[in-house]
């Protein structure tokens, strides 16, 4: 049964990215072993009995193949460069019928501990992905009974069971709130308990990690609040959250406009009808807990797992609301959470996509990890087959921009998977194969996982925001074209003094002109505390009329830690029940000299440090930047060209290029001092002083490694 526990907003943003994906979202952690040393996280990977250990896995569902070629596979996978296995173990692949599984006593291909068994005598670590959501199987990996039973069915707003359909199938879905779904999964994992217990490595086996997905909490729709889910279940968590977090149903009724007796008869909000800004709380306050509650999934899961001794190892938590999150696992309530976007499947060719995923879980992420890069595409492939080159260079672009390890499904083919380096019956696909081994040879030769991405600064995305513009959202469909746009319209006459779309526009403007100017960034969810967040020189948030309170707290301590916080184009006053906010007006209104006065002019030399800094024009970005010291080590005259430096602790430097374009590109790269290159994927070396010249292929990533 889902625990009855209420998370405020500070224990969600936490979660979402105090102390680790995206997929994704940061990274921390450690386990709490029995017998065997401990693992925990670092920013190179896994520490494992004093090694640093980065996880480059390629997936392989042992049920999709013949035993026999379960050898050969793994084979072609060290070939290919990799040193982890991700295992997908789906409950729907195992149950023949209620009570009633397969583990390879019939079936050689169900033999789940066996796989497990000879991966780890191939020198494999492996990650096991125990869902209980599986894209790539059969229900998404949920029996047919389960997928069946009225009590288990998720709810739409307009309370009808929703469906899942796929080329070949369709089905309702599931709600992971349901007690009675609970109660099922919790036999399943009874019996999986007993496989693969003895092969986690606390027990000396090669099961290094596990990774829980939430996705089934809402099905793909977190960003649509109105579709699913409205079981009856959920409703009651809402319900017993909202007495938690008010102290009466009088201060609710006064914060909501409404006149409510009880508790017990609060309705969640099933479409957006909010005039004014007092109209907003009740809707905000929707959203958010649907957020908390796909977090809340995922405790629940790792509780049942613990429960039957699957702990110990390191979990890696994928939920739509966050980036791939990896936690240590002792004791459930014991678990050190440290942040590792939502992170959908990025096919290859998709470059904008892959660079924002990577920003994202370097912003985010103690050890920035992804399960989302695909060796291939899916047929039909609607954007066409991607040749091995663009694979490639997708790859590259992945590492710089902040991607340390990553759990890729599909280097082997299955289910109609197009363009993989490795077909289902062991062949090398050509370049495909050469390609991916290009990028591990690069990994392994340069000890990349020992390098740390310099960038000084983290654009935020504004939860606030992010939060409004989801509860204005009433799509109820991925491909509803007229809502694209929509909740702007609704927004735009609420009263708000700085609307909303202006604040899409200044972020826009600001990453565009930063990326001219030649900065480098990352991307992080504003509302995170210490940690990942003061690394960073400047913080730039994109600001309305309003702040979620733990949201500002968080900001707060980032620019008390000596962090400088530019925001724009509003200046927020007011909280999420569109009340007087006093930590805004703290922290927008006066914290330093330059607090919440209009930049007109950068720093001078003797000026006290600027603390927060309201940035309305984002014209004025680059010189500011620079009055503030933010690191430039490497400039270049073509702006067509990307740049991105990662360090060393011993100083040397990894440069990346990447020109993007379908033209060949040439640029000058400026810097102080001189310096040697070495490239590290055709090993010439060259020097200059002060400047180099270089030309780039299209679509080509160039990696050199630097020492003075």
């Amino acid at each position: 049964m889902m625990g009855a526990r209420t998370y405020n907003r500070r224990e969600f943003l936490l979660a979402l990215g105090g102390a680790g994906a995206a997929i994704g979202l940061s990274v921390s952690g450690g386990c709490g072993g029995r017998d065997a040393p401990r693992i925990s996280l670092g920013p190179g990977g896994l520490e494992i009995a004093g090694k640093t250990v980065p996880l480059y896995s390629g997936g392989l569902d042992y049920w999709s193949y013949d035993r026999e070629n379960w050898e050969p596979l793994l084979d072609r996978l060290s070939r290919l460069g990799i040193n982890t296995v991700g295992v997908s173990v789906p409950w729907s692949e195992h149950e023949l019928a209620s009570g009633e599984l397969e583990f390879g006593r019939r079936d050689p291909r169900r033999d789940v501990a066996g796989f497990i068994e000879l991966a780890g005598r191939k020198q494999f670590n492996v990650i096991l992905r125990l869902g209980p959501f599986h894209r790539l199987a059969s229900g998404r990996g949920i029996p047919d009974r389960i997928l069946y039973d009225q009590r288990v069915a998720a709810r739409t707003g307009r309370d009808t069971c929703e469906l899942c359909r796929t080329p070949t199938s369709q089905f309702p879905v599931p709600s992971i709130f349901s007690r009675t779904f609970q109660h099922e999964l919790g036999l399943w994992f009874d019996e999986l308990a007993l496989r693969i217990s003895p092969a986690l490595n606390r027990s000396g086996g090669p099961v290094v990690a596990l990774m829980l997905e939430s996705a089934l909490s809402f099905f793909g729709t977190i960003e649509r609040p109105y579709s699913v889910d409205y079981h009856p279940d959920l409703i009651g968590m809402y319900r017993s959250a909202l007495t938690a977090n008010y102290v009466t149903i009088d201060q609710l009724n006064r914060v909501y406009g409404t006149a409510y007796l009880g508790f017990e008869m609060v309705e969640p909000p099933r479409e957006f009808l909010a005039q004014r800004l007092d109209n907003l709380p009740a809707y905000l306050e929707w959203v958010e807990f649907r957020r908390t509650a796909d977090i809340m999934a995922l405790d629940t899961l790792e509780r049942m797992l613990a429960a039957r001794g699957i702990d110990g190892v390191p979990v890696i938590r994928k939920a739509p609301v966050q980036p791939v999150e990896i936690t240590g696992q002792a004791k459930p309530e014991e678990a050190e959470a440290v942040e590792a976007p939502p992170t959908p499947v990025v096919i290859p060719g998709e470059t904008r996509q892959v660079r924002s995923m990577s920003r994202m879980s370097a912003g985010s992420s103690t050890y920035p990890f992804s399960d989302s890069l695909a060796g291939g595409v899916q047929f039909p492939a609607m954007g066409g087959i991607p040749s091995a080159a663009e694979c490639e260079f997708n790859l590259m672009v992945s590492l710089m921009y902040g991607i340390k390890g990553w759990d890729s499904r599909s280097l082997v083919d299955k289910n109609a998977w197009l363009a993989s380096p490795v077909s289902g019956d062991g062949r090398m696909r050509g370049e495909y194969f050469n390609s991916w081994r290009r990028v591990c040879r690069v990994l392994r030769e340069s000890h990349f996982h020992q390098y740390r991405r310099l960038a000084g600064v983290v654009l935020l995305k504004s939860r606030s925001l992010d939060t409004l513009l989801t509860a204005a959202n009433e799509a109820r469909l991925d491909d509803d074209l007229l809502e694209l746009d929509a909740p702007f319209g609704r927004l735009a006459d609420m009263g708000f003094e700085t609307p909303v779309q202006a604040c899409r526009l200044w972020a826009g403007q600001v990453e565009s002109l930063m990326g001219d100017v030649g900065f480098d960034w990352d991307y992080a969810t504003a509302g995170f505390a210490g940690g990942k967040l003061s690394e960073y020189r400047v913080a730039i948030l994109p600001a309305t009329d309003f702040i979620h309170r733990e949201e500002a707290l968080a900001l707060e301590e980032y620019v008390h830690s000596g962090g400088t916080l530019i925001y724009g184009p509003g200046k927020p006053f007011l909280d999420e029940r569109m009340r007087p906010n006093s930590r805004a007006d703290r922290l927008f209104g006066g914290l330093s000299p330059a607090g919440g006065e209009s930049r007109d002019s950068v720093p001078s030399e003797d000026a006290a440090p600027a603390r927060a800094i309201r940035l309305e024009s984002p014209l004025e970005i680059g010189d500011l930047l620079k009055g503030l010291d933010v690191p430039l080590p490497f400039t270049r005259t073509n702006p067509r060209v990307e740049l991105s430096v990662h360090t060393h602790p011993a100083g040397r430097m990894i440069l990346f290029a990447a020109n993007g374009t379908d033209r060949p590109q040439r640029t000058d790269i400026f810097f102080q001092g001189r310096y040697g290159f070495r490239d590290l994927q055709e090993h010439s070396t060259f020097s200059g002083e002060g400047k180099i010249r270089v030309e780039l292929q299209p679509r080509r990533v160039q990696a050199w490694e630097v020492s003075a």
